[in-house]
C-alpha cells in the first residue's frame, strides 16, 4: 500500500511539473502577429532612413521627422551620383546637386513661406507608414529565422498573384530591417528591388552638411501664384 502510495504521489508531482512547463512555454506567433508587434515598433519621432536598389537605379532618403529636413540622394547603376536633394531649416531652403557627365552642379533657393510651411508638416510624417500599412493590413506567413549581416532576424513573406514581398525583423529590437520585392516567373523567385530601413534617435549630421557646397542661389523654381500665397 505504501508503494502505491508513493508512485501516485510522484505521478501527481510530474503531471503538476507537466503543466507548469506547458504553462511557461511561450507559444510560437504567427506571421501576422510578427508583422503586427513589427509595426508598433515604427511608432517614433526620430530620424529615418530608407536606402531602395533595384537593377538599374538605387536611391536613398533620409528624413528627421522632427521636421527640420530631408535628404534624398539618386544614383546610376554604375554608382555614381545622379543626383541629390538637400531640404533644410524646416521645408525652407533648398539645395540641389545635379551630375552633368562628371560636373557637379549645385542650385540652392528659399521657399515661400506658404509652401515652406507646408513642408514642415509633410517633413513630420514617417517614409515608413506605408510599410507599417502594409504589416498591419496583409497576410503573412512566418517563414522561421535567418541570419543577415551577423543579425538573427525572423522573415515573413505577403504573396499576391506572381508578386511576393519578403520583409527581415531584427530578432532583438522587433525591427523591420529589409524588404525584397520578388517577382514569381515559371516558378523562379527573381528579387526585382529592395528596401532597406534603419531609424535612429538622433539625426547623422553629416547628411544633412551643406559647408562644403558651393551653391549658386536663384530665384524659387515654383509657379508664380505659389509665391503670392501665404
Amino acid at each position: 500500500m505504501t508503494i502505491k502510495k508513493k508512485s501516485l504521489s510522484f505521478t501527481l508531482l510530474a503531471l503538476i511539473v507537466a503543466v507548469v512547463i506547458i504553462t511557461f512555454i511561450p507559444r510560437s506567433l504567427s506571421g501576422n502577429e510578427i508583422a503586427v508587434k513589427a509595426a508598433e515598433q515604427l511608432e517614433h519621432k526620430g530620424f529615418e532612413h530608407i536606402k531602395r536598389t533595384s537593377d538599374k537605379v538605387s536611391s536613398e532618403h533620409y528624413r528627421d521627422l522632427n521636421g527640420s529636413g530631408e535628404v534624398s540622394i539618386s544614383y546610376h547603376a554604375d554608382g555614381s551620383l545622379f543626383n541629390k536633394t538637400i531640404i533644410t531649416e524646416h521645408g525652407r531652403r533648398v539645395y540641389a546637386i545635379g551630375n552633368d557627365n562628371g560636373t557637379l552642379e549645385a542650385l540652392t533657393w528659399e521657399l515661400p513661406n506658404n509652401i515652406a510651411n507646408e513642408n514642415k508638416e509633410v517633413l513630420k510624417k514617417s517614409l515608413l507608414q506605408e510599410l507599417k500599412n502594409e504589416l498591419q493590413n496583409k497576410d503573412w506567413i512566418d517563414e522561421g529565422q535567418f541570419s543577415i549581416d551577423n543579425k538573427e532576424v525572423r522573415k515573413i513573406s505577403s504573396q499576391e498573384g506572381k508578386f511576393l514581398e519578403c520583409v527581415y525583423i531584427d530578432q532583438v529590437t522587433e525591427m523591420p530591417i529589409k524588404k525584397e520585392f520578388i517577382e514569381i516567373v515559371y516558378g523562379k523567385s527573381i528579387v526585382k528591388a529592395t528596401e532597406e530601413y534603419r531609424v535612429l534617435n538622433k539625426t547623422p549630421e553629416h547628411v544633412f552638411d551643406v559647408t562644403g557646397i558651393s551653391a549658386k542661389e536663384i530665384t524659387a523654381p515654383v509657379p508664380p501664384e505659389s509665391t503670392s500665397k501665404g
